[in-house]
């Protein structure tokens, strides 16, 4: 628990702050005492948890595009952060292919202008830019990619994670490597699941209004395999990963997060899980891919457990546990904050590395 003490006063700057992960993100760093700085829009489709948690009133809120440097510019310059976590992205795959150049000019140009933006000031000792598992070019090999593997993709949203990568590596190499003094790093986590999240094509959210609603669950490609995981495992990573590189010599440039190789399980298997723990449900294979989307994907997450001594704490049967309770509870009118929180806390109490 020393490694989120670490974050009591820290100037800590996110992007993306509005949004599912972001609040969460937000959040925890709240509850540690951080002096938190959020950057992103305001009008989503899915910042109702950061509504919900009324972060816009605790935080220095900038409701700003990411695809404006000068304003990222003038927010760094007048805070000063020494922490950076950059989530801001159009992250859903079928909006990728409904919006090619907004989904590249936001992952792409979008990570290079907060690149930028760090080049602006001296404070910056960390910067921990979150892209995806789908940034490596997957041609459906039965093994977990490890972080030196090709980039790539086929989907426009799996191409955008590809080319963040290769900017951020780029900018790197360029900018930072003789200075020793900001560190740059991409983490590259599974596919992450909680409560609070309302996006448009998410697996969990559409189980949820199926289930609510009373009615079948439609599923594309049941068969398909993720690495699931619980956004506090995910934010609990980019937490760690922070702290480590804000107090080493060195730059280890890229990690994955996720569960073990053994542990990934298919779309399938996540819904019966929803449908056992909400008591209810039904679904339905109705064999309609309508866009290429990687079937087969694990992450190998040696690294983050060698040197970081971080391994997922909620398995699936706790995170899908954890996931449907949070909307149960707050279908039966509980207030969000106080079921985030909980949840929070739960999760630091259970933390055994």
């Amino acid at each position: 628990m020393n490694d989120l003490k670490f974050y009591k006063g820290k100037k800590v700057l996110v992007t993306g702050h509005t949004g599912f992960k972001g609040a969460w993100l937000v959040q925890w760093l709240l509850l540690l005492g951080a002096d938190v700085i959020g950057y992103a829009l305001e009008d989503t489709d899915n910042t109702k948890l950061f509504e919900e948690l009324d972060l816009k009133n605790q935080i220095n809120h900038y409701p700003y595009n990411i695809n404006n440097v000068d304003d990222l510019k003038e927010v760094f310059v007048k805070h000063q952060p020494e922490i950076v976590f950059h989530l801001a992205a159009q992250a859903i795959v079928k909006t990728s292919y409904e919006n090619p150049i907004e989904t590249f000019q936001t992952n792409v140009i979008g990570t290079a202008n907060v690149l930028e933006a760090i080049r602006s000031v001296d404070s910056v000792k960390v910067a921990v830019l979150v892209t995806s598992d789908k940034c490596y070019k997957n041609e459906e090999k039965k093994f977990g990619f490890v972080e030196s593997d090709a980039m790539g993709g086929d989907d426009p949203y799996s191409a955008s994670k590809a080319c963040a990568e290769l900017v951020i590596s780029s900018y790197r190499k360029s900018f930072f490597s003789q200075d020793n003094s900001t560190k740059i790093v991409s983490v590259r986590a599974g596919n992450i699941l909680g409560g609070g999240d309302w996006s448009k094509d998410r697996i969990v959210v559409d189980c949820i209004n199926s289930i609510e609603n009373n009615k079948t669950i439609l599923l594309r490609d049941p068969s398909a395999v993720r690495p699931w995981q619980h956004v506090l495992d995910a934010s609990y990573a980019y937490l760690k990963v922070a702290n480590f590189s804000f107090n080493s010599k060195d730059t280890i440039p890229a990690w994955n997060f996720g569960p073990s190789e053994n542990d990934v399980t298919t779309v399938e298997e996540l819904v019966q899980q929803m449908i056992a723990n909400y008591g209810k449900g039904s679904y339905e294979n109705i064999g309609e891919k309508l866009y290429h989307e990687a079937n087969y994907l694990k992450l190998n997450v040696d690294l983050a457990f060698s040197k970081l001594d971080w391994k997922l704490q909620w398995n699936q049967e706790k995170l899908i546990q954890k996931t449907v309770d949070w909307y149960v509870d707050f279908k039966n009118n509980k207030d969000a904050k106080q079921i985030t929180i909980s949840q929070i806390h739960a999760y630091t109490s259970e933390i055994t590395i």
